[in-house]
């Protein structure tokens, strides 16, 4: 199986929460499947590629997917045309954002819907595409991760995620 992954948030010596979650978990897929090849599809050139093996290919494509037109272009534009070139059979993406124009099969991570209930917390300029895009993200996905209990309910609460997609 080839199986494109979002690194985006794989900067060497800066790595924070999603960062982490997608370094310990590609670290650890890419250990045990070796049988797999894996695309890893960055925003930015990287000194150095924090995950590297014979089943892995690392892709820099830009603009860097920090703010809400890089965001869409990154997902909408550039990953489509990547997943197309590098013929891939799914796509997962761990930091709660999706593309929404390829038809390759994507996961999707949702760490939490904390833009839900905490608004005020989410910058301003940020907050209409969250909940613009958020709820096309859950539909999109073929299946999503919840990381606890906890946010598979909310999920399903406030969002009419189907339990068997989770």
């Amino acid at each position: 199986m080839k199986i494109a992954i979002n690194a985006r948030f794989l900067q060497a010596g800066k790595l924070e929460g999603l960062g982490w979650y997608t370094f310990e978990l590609c670290k650890r897929w890419v250990e045990t499947h070796p049988q797999d090849e894996f695309v890893l599809i960055y925003d930015r050139p990287q000194d150095q590629f924090l995950i590297a093996g014979p089943n892995v290919v690392s892709r820099v494509i830009g603009p860097k997917a920090r703010h809400f037109f890089s965001f869409w272009y990154w997902f909408d534009v550039q990953i489509p045309r990547i997943l197309r070139q590098q013929q891939v059979d799914v796509f997962f993406s761990p930091d709660n954002f999706l593309s929404l124009t390829t038809s390759v099969p994507s996961v999707l991570t949702t760490h939490d819907i904390a833009h839900f209930h905490f608004p005020a917390q989410v910058a301003m300029v940020h907050r209409p595409y969250y909940w613009w895009f958020v709820p096309k993200f859950l539909r999109k996905a073929k299946k999503i991760l919840a990381l606890t209990e906890f946010g598979k309910m909310d999920l399903i609460q406030h969002y009419q995620v189907p339990p068997e997609k989770l």
